[in-house]
């Protein structure tokens, strides 16, 4: 299971020590944007011989502008600008503050779908741009099924990656429910990415081998900015490092046993 690290910058001191560890990352769009002029930057050369996967950042421009702030259009613009490992399609989470009843989460597992059918037809035109990775959103497991009828509802059969979203802030046992379910129900052939996955959840997704291929977390910083004095780059790395290497014992070491 590869384990990749969230970063919020796209260069410097922490983009340095990921290198350094030899991790692969996972960026957020929100991160990659010039907030002032609403425009998002297309040079990345800190980023060159990196295995960088990018997010859509649905939950970050829910929660802090209601909305994303940038097109699909414009989104597609930003795949086009760098060789990203993978790119996950514009979603919609359904965290309670920005979901708060079950109708807004139903309505949103459908904007998610809905989203993914235009990224698709967006990244089409584009013979250089792979497809993007669906992400399948829920509060509940039943949600996230429905969520996959979906999906497939526009893919004719399962992706080789797919993506599992709003599992943040779930409790291990919450998400191995879900991964259990997702498991049964897709092509043996397709694997799972989960985004913001907890470090008390390692152990227990790598025990689905294959299946889970990758997670990804910003754990390290959360726990930076818990630390007395200046959060510097220093203190950043320092928990960086840690974290990634208790990551690693928890899933057996295996950094490199997929190449998704």
């Amino acid at each position: 299971m590869k384990i990749r690290l969230a970063l919020s910058k796209a260069g410097g001191a922490l983009v340095d020590a990921a290198r350094e560890l030899e991790a692969p990352i996972l960026i957020s769009a929100n991160a990659l944007r010039y907030h002032k002029s609403n425009s998002f930057r297309f040079r990345f050369p800190a980023l060159h011989g990196l295995d960088v996967a990018l997010d859509s950042a649905g939950f970050v421009a829910m929660s802090t502008y209601g909305a994303y702030p940038w097109s699909r259009k414009e989104y597609l613009s930003l795949v086009r600008s760098h060789p990203w490992s993978w790119w996950a399609a514009m979603d919609y989470c359904v965290e309670e503050e920005v979901a708060p009843g079950r109708r807004e989460i139903l309505r949103r597992i459908d904007r998610t779908a809905d989203s993914l059918s235009i990224c698709l037809a967006l990244s089409g035109r584009y013979p250089e741009v792979h497809p993007p990775v669906p992400v399948l959103q829920g509060r509940t497991v039943g949600d996230y099924l429905l969520s996959l009828r979906l999906q497939r509802e526009i893919l004719p059969i399962d992706p080789l990656l797919v993506g599992v979203g709003s599992v943040c802030r779930r409790p291990s046992w919450q998400i191995i429910q879900i991964v259990d379910a997702l498991d049964k129900e897709l092509d043996p052939d397709t694997r799972l990415h989960l985004f913001w996955v907890k470090g008390d959840s390692l152990g227990r997704l790598s025990r689905y081998g294959e299946r889970v291929a990758s997670v990804d977390s910003g754990a390290w910083g959360v726990s930076a900015r818990y630390e007395p004095g200046p959060t510097t780059n220093d203190v950043k790395i320092r928990h960086m490092r840690s974290w990634w290497e208790k990551a690693c014992r928890a899933t057996s070491g295996s950094r490199e046993d997929t190449l998704l």
